[in-house]
């Protein structure tokens, strides 16, 4: 039987071919021969079991050629057939077949959960969770995780308690929640040192180097994947290097070195194709096109993502396609079609949407609650067994319990309060931060207009006036009057389109600073009014942060469009002062006062849109007139 193992073993690793070297045939070979040799039938599924999931990886049709095998050493045994069909649903997994995969975990599911092999059903849910992770079903990929490691720690299957733990900071990293991410991958590495097991260890590893890298800790990503790449050489792992080129191609990427980032990047994408992993492949080249054009080789990233977009639509994972539109709308953003970037922007949008929304963020922040509350469950149990075991101290075991439910109960309904308490913050950081975004995104639009509108159509305008004027001096008669005539309309529609230039972004703003821009802004606005206006200032002549300095001149320019329109005033007091840690902003005229209607319309929650974004506060007095009292914090 083992001759003929082995001449299987060897057939196998021929077809492999270059993908698994000598040193594989050599772990293989001992390994097995010192696991087996009681029964023959019981080595023989082993065996064959064990190349199926060595296979799984490097080559999915030698992947089936051991499955065909194991399946017919199976012998009826209900465990067996259990795990075999979990086997090949991995296998149609590695297929991209992912309606096909979750038809055999949910058979490996129901025989498993028959003979009620705990470690066995946490394996199957834990694989169930990856299909659902790699479609971007997010939200049932977490519940399947949290499920699969309780399971698998109440049984003390650290290996697949690890590997959930890892799926789960994957979700996570995907969802832009990195601290999160990082802590239970943290906590996952931990706890995997109870029992080691290199390759969980390695994924492990490389999972945290990757939260690293996303968030600009490119030392501490580096470190992980030196760490990762030893365990690789020490276990020969393709897939291993394939992946920490691919990462190191991150790293490099953050730190503009785009040259090393390609060559990083296509060494792994070659890897990732000569063992027929495309969805490693696809985010190869991917990141490529991010880098071309990164550096404006806008051709060959344009070539590069449309490559990885179709690889990803035939794979139906969303979550990369996602990923894919929007580096093709920051490509085209870069080229300059803004026509093609909007219609990427909406199709990432539209993926985002479909993936993440706050339903799924609160349901996925319920799981955990949930999960930790399992855990905390247990222990009451375990202290419970413990108090029926010790009769002779019944009466005060049992008085002690009771307390100890109340104090769980109480820590439980503190821990509650706490978990509601954070949720509600991080949903007000989220609405914070998506308005500022909103607001950032449209002050950049302005900034863009405005350089447009002076660099392109102003300077045009002015050119054709001054050719116009030089053409006038050179034609007699009625010509000449109609010549200057157009050349008039050329000068109102050039100063029109300088007005509205710097309406969008003025340039004293961005060049000079606060005090000189305001002064700008009011000796326009008043130019052709009877309003007078007087304008102060004093400790403000240093410059702020920007998002300061934009938020209050569009929060004063609102203010002044408010007293010309609305005001009927005669008078204008503006000023802008800096006391201790507060730049404060006092804008009074002696028109007719607030109306009711007036303090809920739009102009004045656009005002406090603009200043909770920089953390400001407006107050309103309506006495003879109104008084704008803004406060913003600065350093």
């Amino acid at each position: 039987m083992w001759k003929l193992r082995k001449r299987l073993l060897e057939s196998t690793l021929k077809t492999i071919g270059k993908t698994i070297g000598a040193s594989l045939l050599l772990v293989v070979y001992f390994g097995s021969h010192l696991s087996f040799g009681q029964s023959h039938e019981v080595d023989s599924a082993a065996f064959y079991r064990e190349m199926a999931v060595q296979t799984s990886y490097n080559n999915t049709d030698s992947m089936r050629l051991m499955l065909a095998a194991y399946k017919r050493h199976l012998n009826q045994d209900p465990k067996k057939e259990s795990d075999y069909l979990s086997i090949l649903g991995i296998y149609y997994q590695q297929k991209s077949q992912y309606d096909s995969s979750l038809y055999y975990q949910d058979r490996a599911y129901e025989l498993a959960s028959q003979i009620q092999d705990s470690v066995l059903l946490a394996q199957i849910i834990q694989r169930k969770g990856n299909v659902h992770k790699y479609l971007g079903n997010y939200e049932l990929a977490m519940e399947l995780f949290f499920q699969a490691m309780s399971i698998a720690k109440a049984q003390n299957d650290t290996k697949t308690a690890a590997t959930a733990g890892m799926a789960i900071g994957q979700v996570y990293g995907y969802m832009q929640e990195y601290d999160k991410a990082r802590d239970i991958i943290s906590e996952s590495l931990e706890y995997v040192q109870q029992d080691p097991d290199d390759r969980v260890l390695w994924s492990l590893l490389i999972e945290r180097g990757n939260i690293n890298t996303m968030t600009g800790m490119l030392d501490a990503a580096e470190q992980d994947y030196s760490q990762a790449k030893v365990i690789a050489e020490k276990l020969n792992l393709m897939e291993g290097r394939m992946l920490i080129y691919s990462n190191l191609g991150a790293v490099y990427f953050f730190r503009n070195e785009m040259d090393k980032a390609i060559e990083s990047y296509q060494r792994g994408a070659l890897l990732a194709d000569s063992v027929g992993d495309k969805i490693s492949y696809g985010i190869a080249e991917m990141n490529t096109g991010e880098a071309y054009y990164t550096i404006e080789e806008f051709e060959k990233a344009e070539e590069k993502l449309l490559q990885s977009l179709e690889l990803f639509s035939e794979l139906k994972s969303k979550n990369f396609i996602k990923d894919n539109y929007y580096y093709l709308y920051e490509m085209e953003s870069r080229r300059g079609d803004d026509k093609k970037a909007l219609k990427y922007y909406q199709l990432h949008a539209a993926y985002k949407d479909s993936i993440i929304n706050e339903s799924n963020l609160n349901k996925i922040a319920e799981l955990q609650t949930q999960y930790k509350t399992v855990e905390n469950e247990k222990l009451l149990a375990e202290n419970q067994l413990e108090i029926q075991e010790k009769e002779a101290q019944i009466f005060y075991l049992y008085a002690g319990f009771a307390l100890f439910i109340i104090l769980a109960f109480a820590v439980y309904y503190r821990y509650k309060a706490n978990q509601r308490h954070k949720m509600q913050l991080a949903i007000a950081q989220e609405r914070e931060q998506g308005l500022q975004n909103v607001v950032m995104a449209t002050e950049s639009e302005r900034n863009r207009i405005s350089k447009d509108l002076h660099d392109g159509v102003g300077q045009q305008l002015s050119a054709l006036k001054l050719a116009l004027a030089d053409l006038s001096n050179k034609v007699e008669g009625e010509a000449r009057s109609e010549v200057e005539s157009i050349a008039s309309h050329f000068k109102q529609s050039a100063d029109e389109v300088r007005s509205i230039s710097h309406q969008m972004m003025p340039r004293a703003l961005m060049e000079n600073g606060l005090v000189e821009a305001i002064e700008d802004m009011l000796q326009q606005a008043f130019a052709f009014s009877s309003i007078s206006y007087q304008f102060e200032h004093k400790n403000v002549n240093q410059r702020f942060d920007e998002h300061i300095e934009i938020g209050l001149y569009r929060v004063l320019q609102e203010l002044i469009n408010n007293i010309i329109k609305h005001s009927q005033a005669s008078n204008v007091q503006v000023q802008l002062y800096k006391v201790e840690q507060q730049l404060m902003l006092l804008v009074e005229d002696d028109g007719k006062g607030l109306e009711n209607k007036a303090t809920k319309g739009y102009g004045l929650k656009n005002i406090e849109s603009r200043l909770s974004i920089i953390h400001g506060k407006v107050n309103f007095e309506s006495a003879g007139g109104t008084t704008a009292i803004i406060s913003v914090p600065v350093k």
